[in-house]
């Protein structure tokens, strides 16, 4: 299959300056970037403070957040929001962010803060609706990721006809747009299959590469101690073909994965286990 049809991830733009105003007030303006990964365990050993008030903050769509200020540099405060913008789904709406030397953060959103709080309120309750559809209780971890990867495919179309025209929209690079609007691009797949397997309490982190035409983003996820690379967005054929499910990227190692993708390997985790590539259950 042609993959040019299906790759479409973030016009990802870093703005980084500091801006002196008079003698001692200073500020950072930043947005979204998706390099760089760290644990929700490691953030919170490193900036434990900071941590609590900026997840505080981003959790409740808030215009305004703060920091530690004995605890973290204004100028490391923004590698802190990339990290909670990409462990929690949710919060994709966050355009860009002004940081002070005086502790506080000014956040700005690319829709109101209503619609989003709105649209977060409607993708919960699908969440507990898929799940409470797709999960059994007897189900072990890798039949529920399982379960998350073929809902996601047979649910979500690609969202093609915008990617050909330039026409895409906000929605189709988040968790609400793959699950509730049931139309996505690889970071909409990404974000949503983090937020079911979050609710699973399956580890999924989010990782960002590229392929030979650019920018993508897919899951690493953890199971029986080892992590394996899963790629919804190209296991769902685009343009759409109903009922139809792909396994050539579902659990498969960084050996097998970079035959066409790249990234940073040493930014993630080791993932060597080749355990499921001939499973019969994939």
């Amino acid at each position: 299959m042609n993959r040019f049809s299906i790759i479409r991830l973030i016009a990802i733009g870093v703005i980084a300056f500091t801006m002196f105003t008079g003698g001692t007030v200073k500020e950072v303006l930043a947005s979204y970037s998706t390099e760089g990964y760290l644990s929700i365990d490691e953030l919170y050993k490193k900036q434990s403070n900071s941590y609590n008030m900026i997840h505080f903050a981003l959790s409740s769509n808030d215009p305004i957040g703060y920091f530690d200020t004995n605890e973290m540099d204004y100028l490391d405060v923004g590698y802190l929001i990339n990290n909670l913008i990409k462990i929690d789904p949710n919060r994709f709406y966050i355009k860009d962010w002004i940081v002070y030397s005086s502790g506080k953060i000014e956040f700005n959103y690319v829709e109101t803060l209503e619609n989003i709080r709105e649209k977060n309120e409607l993708l919960n309750k699908k969440v507990d609706k898929i799940l409470k559809e797709i999960i059994k209780p007897t189900y072990t971890d890798f039949d529920k990721v399982k379960a998350v990867h073929d809902y996601l495919v047979l649910n979500t179309a690609y969202d093609y006809e915008n990617y050909r025209n330039g026409t895409i929209s906000n929605d189709s690079y988040t968790a609400y747009g793959a699950l509730v609007l049931g139309v996505a691009v690889c970071d909409g797949y990404t974000r949503a299959a983090n937020l079911l397997l979050d609710r699973l309490d399956i580890e999924s982190i989010y990782v960002h590469g590229s392929i030979s035409e650019g920018l993508h983003s897919w899951n690493m996820v953890k199971l029986d101690g080892s992590y394996f690379h899963m790629d919804v967005t190209w296991d769902d054929p685009a343009p759409d073909k109903k009922g139809y499910v792909s396994y050539k990227y579902f659990l498969v190692n960084s050996e097998e994965l970079a035959k066409d993708h790249t990234w940073n390997q040493q930014e993630y985790p080791v993932s060597d286990n080749r355990k499921y590539l001939k499973d019969p259950r994939r």
